[in-house]
């Protein structure tokens, strides 16, 4: 994209983003009617492929919102010369399938679902806490959003082959038959997690810690490769994997320099908030069970029993994974307690 000359002015513009419904929500450069158009936060491809134009999203503050509405503002550049491009090779890998969808730029499809997560949050910040009282104050505020700058900043760049900003993992879903249930979705906009089951693709972002998560959970996903998860199986790993980006403890400092002919170069740096080798906090098996609750809508209670452990779908007492067809009950039913559909 190219509403800026260098790199560092476009970081310094977007740290210094307004957050304004006139302002486009990348780059944060002024709308008219000249320069400015919507961006649909879900693609209209994603919405017609999965039924998904009058269904409902719902919000940070309990309220919804149709997917068709979720639209903000955006300038053409931003529109057409960097987001377009990237979401057309991804419709059309998509369609291929998990094998081709699996072969995209990393990069890019961090873009891909950081323009969602990004756009959920900016949509936000104009609907009203209140639904009834327009003069109510907005589900999020400015100052919530400033902690998304950097994204913002890398949705932006031209995608290099070999580097990305944050964890990202793809794995194959069976497809249930029913459309409606082809299509998922879960984020956190605290932690900066969101996670998109569409046909037979799962793809699962974490946005704030420069891929320190994705060898963290190694062990995990390692055991999963080249399996075809059940839908419930994939929730599981998503509730696992947004569990573990609450406990992640890193951060980032931006550093500015100037040379003698005024051009600006910045450096990131990252480090860990924890003392010693960890770079997470303490995993609590409660805690955890309470996402994995939030997930799938099974209650508390059933999710978690101290004398019993945690439901799961993955794998058995021994820790090896169970294969799960759709349409077939859960091979340990008796002991996991299983979803059933």
């Amino acid at each position: 994209m190219s509403n800026f000359e260098s790199e560092a002015e476009r970081l310094k513009a977007v740290l210094l983003h307004p957050y304004a419904p006139n302002n486009c929500f990348l780059c944060a450069t002024p709308l008219s009617d000249q320069n400015g158009t919507v961006e649909h936060v879900f693609p209209k491809w994603l919405q017609h492929r999965f039924n998904l134009w009058e269904k409902h999203l719902t919000l940070l503050n309990g309220t919804t919102i149709s997917y068709r509405r979720l639209t903000i503002p955006c300038c053409k550049v931003c529109n057409n010369d960097g987001l377009a491009p990237i979401e057309k090779r991804i419709e059309e890998a998509s369609k291929l399938g998990f094998e081709m969808f699996s072969k995209l730029s990393r990069f890019e499809l961090i873009q891909w679902l950081g323009k969602i997560f990004v756009g959920i949050q900016f949509k936000e910040l104009s609907l009203a806490v209140d639904r009834t009282d327009p003069n109510s104050e907005k589900i999020l505020t400015p100052e919530f959003l400033q902690r998304y700058a950097m994204l913002h900043f890398w949705l932006q760049m031209q995608a290099p082959h070999d580097w990305h900003p944050g964890s990202l993992w793809i794995f194959e879903c069976q497809c249930p038959e029913e459309t409606d249930l082809q299509f998922d979705l879960k984020d956190d906009a605290l932690n900066g997690f969101i996670a998109l089951r569409f046909g037979e693709i799962g793809i699962i972002g974490d946005f704030f810690e420069n891929g320190v998560h994705q060898k963290v959970a190694e062990p995990l996903t390692a055991k999963l490769a080249n399996k075809k998860l059940h839908p419930h199986q994939f929730t599981e790993v998503v509730a696992r994997l947004a569990y573990g980006a609450s406990l992640l403890c890193q951060e980032s400092d931006i550093q500015f320099f100037q040379d003698a002919d005024g051009h600006v170069s910045y450096r990131i740096e990252w480090r860990s908030t924890v003392d010693g080798d960890s770079c997470m906090n303490p995993w609590h098996e409660e805690s955890y069970a309470s996402v994995l609750s939030q997930f799938t809508g099974i209650p508390f209670d059933q999710i978690h029993r101290p004398e019993h452990g945690t439901m799961g779908w993955l794998f058995d007492a021994n820790n090896t994974y169970v294969p799960w067809m759709l349409n077939e009950s859960h091979p340990l039913a008796g002991q996991v307690r299983p979803i059933l559909k």
